[in-house]
Protein backbone atom coordinates (compact mmCIF):
# COMPACT_ATOMS: atom_id res chain seq x y z
CA UNK A 1 0.00 0.00 0.00
CA UNK A 2 1.34 3.30 -1.44
CA UNK A 3 1.23 5.92 1.57
CA UNK A 4 0.34 9.57 1.09
CA UNK A 5 3.37 10.87 2.29
CA UNK A 6 5.15 8.61 -0.65
CA UNK A 7 2.99 10.00 -3.29
CA UNK A 8 3.68 13.60 -1.72
CA UNK A 9 7.57 13.04 -1.92
CA UNK A 10 7.45 11.80 -5.31
CA UNK A 11 5.51 15.03 -6.49
CA UNK A 12 8.13 16.82 -4.87
CA UNK A 13 10.89 15.15 -6.70
CA UNK A 14 9.27 15.01 -10.02
CA UNK A 15 8.52 18.90 -9.27
CA UNK A 16 12.00 19.52 -8.50
CA UNK A 17 13.86 17.39 -11.31
CA UNK A 18 11.51 20.00 -13.44
CA UNK A 19 12.97 22.94 -11.80
CA UNK A 20 16.34 21.67 -12.01
CA UNK A 21 15.81 21.13 -16.12
CA UNK A 22 14.32 24.42 -16.49
CA UNK A 23 17.50 25.83 -14.28
CA UNK A 24 19.90 24.03 -16.86
CA UNK A 25 18.06 25.16 -20.03
CA UNK A 26 18.61 28.55 -18.61
CA UNK A 27 22.07 28.17 -17.40
CA UNK A 28 23.09 27.18 -21.00
CA UNK A 29 21.46 29.81 -22.35
CA UNK A 30 22.90 32.10 -20.22
CA UNK A 31 26.29 30.61 -21.25
CA UNK A 32 25.60 30.98 -24.59
CA UNK A 33 24.72 34.76 -23.92
CA UNK A 34 27.93 35.28 -21.72
CA UNK A 35 30.56 36.07 -24.66
CA UNK A 36 27.79 38.64 -26.63
CA UNK A 37 26.95 40.40 -23.28
CA UNK A 38 31.21 40.39 -22.53
CA UNK A 39 31.48 42.01 -26.04
CA UNK A 40 28.45 44.47 -25.47
CA UNK A 41 30.01 45.57 -22.01
CA UNK A 42 33.34 45.93 -23.51
CA UNK A 43 32.56 47.93 -26.39
CA UNK A 44 30.18 50.38 -23.88
CA UNK A 45 33.16 50.42 -21.72
CA UNK A 46 35.84 51.73 -24.79
CA UNK A 47 32.94 53.90 -26.24
CA UNK A 48 32.82 55.84 -23.03
CA UNK A 49 36.25 56.27 -22.60
CA UNK A 50 36.70 57.61 -25.75
CA UNK A 51 33.69 59.79 -25.70
CA UNK A 52 35.18 60.71 -21.87
CA UNK A 53 38.39 61.46 -23.80
CA UNK A 54 37.59 63.37 -26.45
CA UNK A 55 35.58 65.49 -24.46
CA UNK A 56 37.95 66.27 -22.43
CA UNK A 57 40.53 67.63 -25.13
CA UNK A 58 37.36 69.13 -26.53
CA UNK A 59 36.96 71.02 -23.36
CA UNK A 60 40.41 71.88 -22.71
CA UNK A 61 41.29 73.29 -25.99
CA UNK A 62 38.12 75.42 -26.61
CA UNK A 63 36.04 75.68 -23.44
CA UNK A 64 38.12 76.42 -20.52
CA UNK A 65 38.87 79.86 -21.03
CA UNK A 66 35.19 80.74 -22.31
CA UNK A 67 33.47 78.61 -19.11
CA UNK A 68 36.57 80.65 -16.49
CA UNK A 69 35.20 84.04 -17.58
CA UNK A 70 31.43 82.75 -17.49
CA UNK A 71 31.85 81.94 -14.29
CA UNK A 72 34.04 84.05 -12.77
CA UNK A 73 31.46 86.89 -14.45
CA UNK A 74 28.46 85.39 -13.21
CA UNK A 75 29.86 85.34 -9.11
CA UNK A 76 30.82 89.03 -9.30
CA UNK A 77 26.93 89.71 -11.11
CA UNK A 78 26.01 87.75 -8.28
CA UNK A 79 27.84 89.59 -5.53
CA UNK A 80 27.47 93.00 -7.07
CA UNK A 81 23.20 92.51 -7.45
CA UNK A 82 23.48 90.87 -3.43
CA UNK A 83 25.16 94.50 -2.79
CA UNK A 84 22.91 96.84 -4.76
CA UNK A 85 20.27 94.74 -2.61
CA UNK A 86 22.14 95.70 0.17
CA UNK A 87 22.22 99.30 -0.42
CA UNK A 88 18.31 99.32 -1.39
CA UNK A 89 17.17 97.89 1.93
CA UNK A 90 19.57 100.27 3.85
CA UNK A 91 18.33 103.11 2.09
CA UNK A 92 14.24 101.87 2.83
CA UNK A 93 15.27 101.12 6.40
CA UNK A 94 16.99 104.97 6.68
CA UNK A 95 14.00 106.20 4.87
CA UNK A 96 11.11 104.38 6.82
CA UNK A 97 13.33 105.21 10.23
CA UNK A 98 12.83 109.01 9.40
CA UNK A 99 9.17 108.69 8.54
CA UNK A 100 8.70 106.66 11.54
CA UNK A 101 10.34 109.20 13.94
CA UNK A 102 8.26 112.41 12.35
CA UNK A 103 5.21 110.68 12.77
CA UNK A 104 6.16 109.79 16.29
CA UNK A 105 7.59 113.36 16.75
CA UNK A 106 3.97 114.93 15.47
CA UNK A 107 1.83 112.18 17.70
CA UNK A 108 4.00 113.36 20.77
CA UNK A 109 3.03 116.95 20.24
CA UNK A 110 -0.08 116.30 19.61
CA UNK A 111 -0.75 114.34 23.05
CA UNK A 112 1.11 116.98 24.24
CA UNK A 113 -1.58 119.68 23.15
CA UNK A 114 -4.70 117.64 23.52
CA UNK A 115 -6.11 118.29 26.85
CA UNK A 116 -7.36 114.81 29.02
CA UNK A 117 -9.96 116.68 30.83
CA UNK A 118 -11.88 117.65 27.83
CA UNK A 119 -11.92 114.25 26.77
CA UNK A 120 -13.30 113.29 29.75
CA UNK A 121 -16.49 115.25 29.63
CA UNK A 122 -17.20 115.01 26.17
Amino acid sequence: MIHFVQVATLLLVACGLVFISQVAKEIIRATSLFPLIKTLVHFLITGTYAIGQQLGIFYWQNLKEPLRWLAIHLVALVIFSMLLCLDFVRNILTKLVKITLSLLSQSNSVHSTVSYLNLDQA
